[in-house]
């Protein structure tokens, strides 16, 4: 019986000693944090609900808020954050003796973004036939939460580190990529060679809203929609002296009209001690790359053409148009006369033009056009507003 007493409070002994420690290393981490976080403030506002160590090594972070000091242009939700380092012990180790892990994954969950006024700012620059101007995700109605998930495992014997970094956003498509380098030293401080780059697009339906917004925004047919796309991305690689090949347009065009999954594979060996010349980078990444679009094989990708610039087209001069009178400053006060009535609102360096819908206390709501076709509304606070300007 008494061997048994001792038993138990060895027992209780040891799961206080547990559960103190990994009070205190949580204790410590939400310290690092925070202390991180606050040297970020005039950069990013960063708040979060609750930071948990778990006693499988799992550090979470829950309800996570960012926001830009002094602007409503930009903010984010994130429903979790899991830091995921195997074991208590192992966390213990890593945490106090300064060495990165051999295996670490980060899961971030539920990444929610509120862009409506930076929206407004840049869907006018969106052209879906100009490759570098290409409609976001969220333009084109994803509203879903996405998830970003990291890991890396380093391999002791071989001294390889894989990379791989995840994108998911629900609804609309899975990114994928997978990144290798070899001769990485044990504090994984420092690698020799980049040897291989994996990339996995896997379209659930992007390319459908795509075609969707793209068809209302340029009233254009799909088909017209692609044979623009690849006439543009063809002048883009012309002014490199590439061109795509027969194989590449084929595949490129069917995959637009029916997605499916795309897989880029680059094998490198690129010696990070002694870099190669941006030419030799260059050509390693084109000659190099291996791509399947649907599961069928594209080779080759590029052919080398004459570069021929366009002749600059004539300049046509503006007719004269008769003088628009005037806008005149009222006050915040005086814009319940304004129902109903187009106005502009000035704030910082940014003019929006939109009919007043709604005037109460210090805010004001806007009914803004866009393309002629598309409505919505945005709400102004009083405290935000330079200027106000209206038609006499």
């Amino acid at each position: 019986m008494g061997m048994g007493k001792k038993l138990f409070k060895l027992i209780v002994l040891l799961a206080l000693v547990a559960i103190a420690g990994r009070w205190l290393l949580q204790w410590e981490i939400r310290n690092s944090v925070d202390a991180s976080i606050a040297s970020m403030r005039d950069t990013v506002s960063i708040r979060y609900d609750r930071l948990n160590v778990g006693f499988d090594g799992k550090v979470t972070v829950k309800r996570v808020q960012l926001s830009l000091p002094n602007s409503d242009m930009f903010s984010a939700h994130i429903q979790q954050i899991e830091v995921d380092m195997q074991s208590l012990p192992e966390l213990v180790q890593r945490r106090f003796g300064g060495s990165a892990p051999e295996a670490l994954s980060v899961k971030v969950t539920g990444i929610n973004a509120n862009l409506e006024n930076f929206a407004e700012s840049v869907e006018s620059t969106v052209d879906c036939l100009d490759p570098l101007k290409q409609p976001s995700p969220w333009m084109l109605g994803f509203q879903e939460d996405s998830d970003l998930n990291f890991s890396y495992v380093y391999n002791t014997p071989t001294r390889d580190l894989t990379l791989d970094i995840d994108v998911i956003a629900r609804g609309a498509y899975e990114l994928k990529t997978q990144v290798r380098f070899g001769g990485v030293a044990p504090n994984l401080k420092a690698a020799s060679t980049l040897d291989l780059v994996r990339i996995n697009f896997d379209d659930i339906r992007l390319m459908q809203a795509w075609t969707s917004y793209c068809s209302a925004r340029h009233e254009k047919s799909p088909e017209q929609l692609v044979a623009g796309y690849m006439a543009n991305l063809e002048a883009l690689l012309n002014k490199q002296s590439l061109g795509l090949s027969d194989a590449s347009q084929t595949a490129l065009s069917s995959y637009m009209q029916e997605p499916g999954r795309i897989v880029l594979r680059w094998i490198l060996n690129i010696d990070l001690q002694e870099l190669p010349s941006s030419e030799e980078i260059s050509e390693m990444l084109f000659n190099r790359v291996e791509v399947e679009v649907a599961g069928t094989p594209v080779s080759p990708i590029f052919k080398e053409v004459e570069y021929k610039p366009a002749a600059p087209r004539p300049q046509i001069q503006p007719k004269a148009v008769a003088k628009a009178p005037a806008l005149v400053e009222v006050d915040f006060e005086q814009l319940q006369d304004y129902l109903d009535k187009e106005v502009q609102l000035v704030t910082g360096d940014k003019i929006t033009t939109g009919v007043v819908r709604k005037v109460s206390g210090a805010e004001v709501e806007l009914e803004v056009i866009k393309d002629g076709v598309n409505h919505f509304s945005i709400t102004f606070y009083r405290s935000r507003i330079d200027q106000i300007l209206v038609n006499p």
